[in-house]
């Protein structure tokens, strides 16, 4: 998670509801989370995107709770609020179903809505319908109107979208390609990348492994991808495909550099990537992956590479954790890896490492010459980890801890600025990153 004064960062996948008197910002607006919509579950995520003069655009995404394959006249829906600094909270409008959190740049703001492909299904096991994906933009504090086509099919909440300052805006996606057929090359998700302005049209989608971009090898199967904006104008792209994880740049008039490999995963585990960027162009990519599908899953392992400025390039993924040592299997607790790149310069990967039946937390602080300290462990017990900016440029990593059914406290360390480990861990009564109940999102990454 990034600053907590201009730009700020958090998990956009965790919904937080704000304690205390202080109605959190969905109450404020009168929205709840709607309640008899029959099978599945259904949740109400709340974002809100800040600028550095603290206006903050507030988007509320209500799921409808979709099963698997199941497919309903409407996903959910969307609902945009914003505030000016010092300001009351006001509704800007619905929208459909959002994909991606808003994100602000060049004074406009973007985000991803879509409908549902009722007739199409996932490529990718386990999952549900396609998505048909609209980019939306418009001035900041209003409801945005300019609506662009970015795909007819696209991969179930697989899409990321960044915005920079100056309002570079970019939107990545996975999408089906090929068809079930004797003689055929079996079907295939391809990752479509489309860069433009926030004020201005996108360009044509540039299609990895088709365009001349990307890896080369035959029918290649994208399964994640991460996108970032650097303060230099450079954008940052992550990407697993088949057993690799592979990361490119691109920059105006240069396009997009040769695909470098940094690590490796299980090609059939699904792996989640986390990428930070930080000044300088310092930046970090981090992953957990398991060694096979089977139930429970075996031990998880933890991957890093780090950047140390613009035009270097990623290292060779380091390994923060093997696993457990001891044989066996494990239920697959852990969660996503997060990532943090402060302002003093150091790098923390921080993730919930398994123990059998449990998960600990732990933190890895890499130094801004890119050498790796010692993995610590805070404490024993974890859930729904996040990493924020403490003032001077230090780093504070909170996290949950299970009391009892669906209660529990907060607890947090804190890495002064300059220092290469985390303090002991406190506990805490402030969730750091949340703003009126919602979680504080970063405009250059969509995280």
């Amino acid at each position: 998670m990034a600053l907590l004064s201009g730009l700020a960062a958090a998990a956009y996948a965790t919904p937080w509801e704000a304690r205390g008197a202080e109605p959190s910002a969905a109450e404020q607006l009168g929205l709840k989370r709607p309640e008899g919509q029959g099978e599945g579950s259904s949740s109400l995520s709340q974002t809100v995107a800040t600028t550095p003069s603290g206006a903050g655009l507030f988007a509320f995404d209500y799921d409808a709770g979709l099963f698997n394959g199941q497919c309903r006249r409407s996903a959910g829906s969307g609902y945009l609020g914003f505030r000016n600094p010092n300001g009351s909270l006001r509704l800007l409008g619905r929208l459909p179903a959002l994909t991606t959190p808003p994100v602000i740049g060049g004074g406009r703001e973007a985000l991803v809505v879509f409908t549902l492909d009722c007739k199409r299904h996932s490529i990718l096991p386990f999952s549900g319908a396609l998505e048909r994906l609209r980019l939306r933009t418009g001035p900041l504090g209003r409801r945005p109107t300019t609506d662009t086509v970015l795909s007819s099919t696209a991969e179930e909440q697989l899409t990321t979208i960044a915005a920079n300052p100056s309002g570079d805006l970019a939107v990545a996606w996975l999408a089906p390609s090929g068809r079930v057929g004797v003689g055929i090359p079996e079907p295939t998700d391809l990752l479509h990348l489309s860069i433009g302005r926030t004020s201005g049209s996108m360009g044509s989608p540039v299609v990895f492994g088709v365009d001349g971009v990307g890896p080369r090898m035959s029918n290649p199967f994208f399964t994640n991808v991460r996108i970032a904006w650097t303060g230099h104008r450079e954008l940052i792209v992550a990407y697993v495909v088949d057993s690799a994880v592979m990361v490119q740049t691109w920059r105006p008039r240069h396009g997009l550099s040769r695909s470098q490999a940094i690590g490796g995963v299980n090609p059939g585990q699904g792996t989640y990537l986390n990428l930070a960027v930080g000044p300088g162009g310092r930046a970090v990519i981090a992953w957990g992956t398991h060694e096979d599908n089977i139930e429970p899953e075996s031990p998880r392992k933890v991957f890093a590479s780090v950047r140390t400025g613009t035009g270097v390039r990623f290292g060779v993924a380091h390994q923060l954790d093997p696993g457990p040592v001891t044989g066996g299997h494990y239920s697959g607790f852990g969660g996503k890896v997060q990532t943090h790149v402060s302002s003093d310069g150091f790098t923390t990967v921080a993730w919930a490492s398994e123990k059998g039946d449990g998960a600990s937390v732990c933190v890895a602080v890499v130094d801004p010459s890119g050498h790796f300290q010692p993995v610590q462990e805070l404490a024993p017990d974890s859930a729904n980890l996040t990493l924020t900016s403490a003032p001077g440029g230090g780093t504070v990593l909170q996290w949950e801890v299970t009391e009892w059914y669906r209660r529990f406290t907060l607890s947090q360390a804190t890495r002064q600025p300059g220092a290469v480990s985390f303090a002991p861990a406190e506990a805490s009564a402030l969730r750091l990153g949340v703003l009126d109940g919602a979680e504080l999102i970063d405009s250059a990454t969509g995280e």
